[in-house]
């Protein structure tokens, strides 16, 4: 690990790159404390602009390659529980404990920019995802007045960049957020890409996210989590539906989780997204579909994911041996085209 003292660009696994790996906002509770704006900068498509502490300059994945704004990540900052817009915005652009930040937080009040669209915040809890998105904080109370700014603030960014993804943080990692703007994410969908037939694909196997239920209809029936897709986006990211299809096919019980992981591998191998249980190392339980992955490759069987394990699927797919996952791995992409096939 590099220093824990560095300021990560991207480049390397700072104390900071951990800490933002691991974030999740959306939390009620949180403490509100004061910072003021470090300097001045014009709005993009807010009413005010406050630096935030918490970002990496410019947009690169951990690797060092060149990321750019694809799409969008909505929030909300917890149960309503008396929050106000300045509050957030002071606690989200300050030097908060957690080290997280957003691009914009929006409410009747208004919207504040603290970060520039080219810099990266912290806020998706899986930082590949960082690089590439823009996080939108949301008041929890979801009124009108908010969803008219999100809604307008939408679509000045699909304005901007062109036809964006747009998901919940729940899509990512397990958490509560942004709540009950679950039930607005399709129409959101829509606005960033700019039409209903033109949504981009998400990167990183997005988690799926059933509506939160209608008491005055009868709820809504959430995806069955034993169901595998019937192919995969081969975009070398290891997240839900990969490891679903791959529990398929390995005929072990189909959930999506990787379940039982050790926590010091999570950051080192940022090609494994959603749906990958990540645990301190005394905690660690392994995965049965680990467990049979490692039978065919080869590898020591304890059902957990590590540089050896990786390393020998690697050399069952004939990609570089690094014991790592990187971004959009070409190993992943190997892995995903086999299961497309039907086989491992």
């Amino acid at each position: 690990m590099h220093s824990i003292d560095s300021h990560s660009t991207g480049r390397g696994l700072s104390r900071r790159a951990v800490l933002r790996s691991a974030s999740v906002l959306g939390l009620a509770g949180f403490g509100l404390v004061g910072a003021g704006s470090l300097s001045a900068h014009a709005a993009d498509f807010a009413d005010n602009f406050q630096q935030a502490i918490n970002y990496d300059a410019g947009r690169a994945f951990a690797s060092g390659a060149a990321a750019s704004v694809t799409g969008i990540v909505v929030h909300w900052w917890g149960e309503p529980s008396g929050q106000t817009h300045q509050g957030v915005v002071d606690y989200l652009a300050g030097d908060n404990g957690a080290e997280v930040s957003a691009h914009y937080v929006v409410s009747n009040e208004g919207i504040t920019q603290i970060v520039d669209l080219g810099d990266t915040a912290y806020h998706a809890g899986v930082y590949s995802i960082n690089a590439q998105s823009i996080g939108i904080e949301c008041c929890p109370e979801m009124d009108e007045g908010t969803l008219q700014r999100l809604r307008g603030l939408i679509q000045n960014l699909n304005g901007r960049f062109g036809p964006l993804w747009l998901e919940p943080h729940k899509a990512f990692v397990p958490t509560g957020c942004p709540g009950t703007y679950v039930n607005k994410i399709q129409e959101l969908k829509i606005l960033a890409a700019g039409s209903a037939d033109q949504i981009p694909p998400t990167p990183g196997d997005p988690m799926p996210v059933p509506p939160e239920p209608d008491p005055g209809a009868g709820g809504n029936a959430p995806e069955d989590p034993a169901t595998p897709p019937s192919s995969l986006q081969v975009d070398g990211w290891w997240g839900t539906s990969t490891t679903k299809l791959l529990q398929s096919v390995l005929g072990t019980p189909v959930d999506g989780v990787v379940s039982g992981q050790s926590k010091i591998w999570q950051a080192k191998n940022p090609g494994l997204v959603s749906g990958w249980q990540w645990v301190p190392e005394g905690s660690t339980t392994g995965s049965e579909v680990i467990r049979q992955v490692q039978q065919k490759v080869g590898a020591e069987v304890d059902g957990l994911i590590g540089p050896n394990t990786i390393k020998a699927i690697q050399k069952h797919f004939g990609t570089v041996q690094d014991g790592c996952f990187s971004e959009q791995s070409s190993c992943i992409m190997a892995l995903q085209k086999a299961l497309n096939s039907g086989t491992f």
